[in-house]
């Protein structure tokens, strides 16, 4: 995992998901992370002030957002493993955007991009992320925003699709999301853009979302994913394909 705080700090710590440096059927998985700085590559103190996050907002220093999230190392790793086990196709990025509140806690976590394309995968690194806490930040009104990619490899190859190819099957079938919509206390996310596997008689096998730099609702998502999981597709024939479609696009 590579942790990158807003537009001007990237701060970075190597974290293999799958508990070895070498992917295995039964530990599917691994997240790949760069070690970089756009200062310098020297953590001493006195070039912290080369990578400060620019305008009002205040800054956490990469290594404190290392000893934030390093407590939940093995958890993040768990969420993705519990559901590669069974599906081993599941490959992707997940890049989780923090606004961190002045006493350390975390305000708000989301995905401001995302292709794994499985909500239960999302949602577990969203609880997990929401429930961390750093040191206070620094500087400016001390609230900081940084972002933490995530990246999993499969064991499974899939075909990709374009977006064109599943266009036919589901626009018909997406006013069956508005049955989430009805829900009391839902708030109706757009510009989603949501991430398929397509399996055997395009049965759809794991369903993602993502409205890049806005949260989900979590009882829309959950509903959302349940409608799609029903949807079937063109067959890929034998193979697993990858695919996507936007929802109320803006």
């Amino acid at each position: 995992m590579s942790w990158t705080a807003c537009s001007s700090i990237l701060a970075c710590l190597v974290i293999a998901c799958g508990g070895s440096d070498k992917t295995s059927p039964e530990e599917p998985g691994e997240s790949h992370a760069v070690r970089s700085s756009r200062a310098s590559t020297d953590d001493s103190e006195e070039n912290t002030d080369d990578i400060e996050v620019e305008g009002l907002k205040g800054h956490l220093d990469p290594g404190q957002i290392e000893k934030g999230v390093a407590p939940h190392q093995g958890a993040l790793a768990k969420c993705y493993k519990a559901q590669a086990r069974r599906s081993k196709y599941l490959a992707g990025k997940l890049v989780v955007k923090f606004v961190v509140a002045p006493d350390g806690t975390v305000k708000e976590a989301l995905l401001d991009e995302n292709d794994l394309g499985s909500w239960a995968v999302e949602h577990c690194v969203l609880e997990i992320a929401r429930a961390m806490s750093f040191a206070a930040p620094k500087g400016g009104d001390r609230e900081a925003e940084f972002t933490v990619p995530l990246e999993f490899a499969g064991t499974r190859s899939v075909e990709w699709w374009p977006e064109e190819r599943v266009e036919t099957s589901i626009e018909k079938k997406l006013k069956e999301l508005e049955e989430c919509t009805e829900q009391n206390g839902v708030v109706v996310p757009s510009n989603v853009f949501v991430t398929v596997y397509i399996g055997n008689r395009g049965a759809v096998q794991s369903v993602g979302f993502v409205s890049p730099g806005k949260t989900i609702d979590d009882a829309w998502a959950e509903c959302a994913a349940g409608i799609v999981a029903g949807w079937t597709m063109p067959d890929p024939m034998g193979k697993i394909a990858k695919s996507g479609f936007r929802y109320r696009p803006e």
